[in-house]
């Protein structure tokens, strides 16, 4: 090759890597008046080449180092150990040739020499996962303990309502029955609390006084006072209404239409007027206030 040529060619080889080494120091952007400087620097050397045969030069460098550097970088093994295995030797040997035992710290193999072809390895029984964390504490799972959810909650809510009605009628029987035939017998409340409980799974406390107040008002009116007692107060007498009223509020809502409070009570003084859901709601406000008749069916 004549010496001119190679000489050219080692020179434009040395301005493409000083101007791909920029482009990294630069992330990628190469300024405009480096390339300038190149140019005119080669120019000096009697080396004529366009802007953008240099360009494309800087362009295919940068990708052979790239290239390069991808085939070097080790690929990461995909399948991560189920747990760490460490290997410890029993004596210290002076050459390869003397290694006399290995064994594991968790699981048992057998010795290998340095005859030996086959090297001791661990089995799925010989290795188990450690259910400590790296400080030795063990692990404890977070979020909410079990049994402690919205759901959970009124589940055991309404067993311990319905645990409370059953005792109060057994009581009740056992108070007619001793009542007939003229008898009493001591800690009967006790031993009816203590079978329920186990029976509905209630670990709650439930006071004597209590089934004892409610038996008490139910001999004494059992038209009023219910032994069964699923909600305090009375039913809404426009209950039936309410939904209907409260599905077109949701219905406006979806349409970005909210309802003010004005606007729920005119719907629903419309929704019941001239029905008979109106004369129902007028006996049950004028038992409570004295005025009811005066004002709007429905007040804020």
């Amino acid at each position: 090759m004549d010496v001119s040529k190679l000489l050219r060619k080692s020179i434009i080889d040395y301005a493409v890597n000083l101007l791909v080494d920029k482009q990294i120091e630069c992330n990628g952007t190469i300024p405009s008046c480096f390339y300038s400087n190149v140019l005119d620097s080669l120019a000096t050397h009697q080396i004529v080449i366009q802007r953008n045969a240099l360009q494309q030069r800087v362009n295919r460098e940068r990708a052979k180092r790239s290239s390069a550097k991808r085939s070097t970088t080790l690929t990461p093994n995909p399948i991560a150990p189920t747990a760490q295995v460490v290997f410890t030797q029993t004596s210290t040997p002076s050459t390869a040739s003397t290694l006399t035992a290995i064994s594991y710290i968790r699981g048992s193999a057998s010795a290998a020499t340095s005859n030996d072809n086959a090297f001791p390895t661990a089995t799925a029984n010989d290795i188990s996962p450690s259910p400590t964390s790296n400080n030795g504490t063990t692990r404890k799972k977070g979020g909410r303990p079990k049994g402690t959810g919205a759901v959970q909650r009124k589940e055991d809510n309404d067993r311990y309502k319905k645990c409370l009605n059953e005792i109060t009628k057994a009581y009740v029987a056992e108070l007619a029955i001793n009542k007939v035939l003229n008898t009493s017998k001591i800690g009967i409340l006790r031993k009816i609390i203590a079978e329920k409980k186990t029976e509905f799974n209630i670990t709650k406390d439930i006071s004597e006084n209590t089934i004892q107040s409610r038996a008490k008002r139910h001999m004494k009116d059992p038209a009023t006072h219910k032994l069964e007692s699923n909600h305090p107060g009375i039913t809404s007498p426009l209950a039936v209404v309410e939904l209907a009223v409260l599905e077109s509020i949701l219905q406006r809502q979806k349409s970005r239409q909210p309802m003010t409070k004005t606007e729920v009570i005119k719907m629903m003084n419309d929704a019941i007027k001239g029905t008979c859901h109106e004369d129902e709601f007028r006996r049950v406000k004028s038992e409570r206030v004295a005025d009811a008749l005066d004002v709007d069916v429905v007040e804020r």
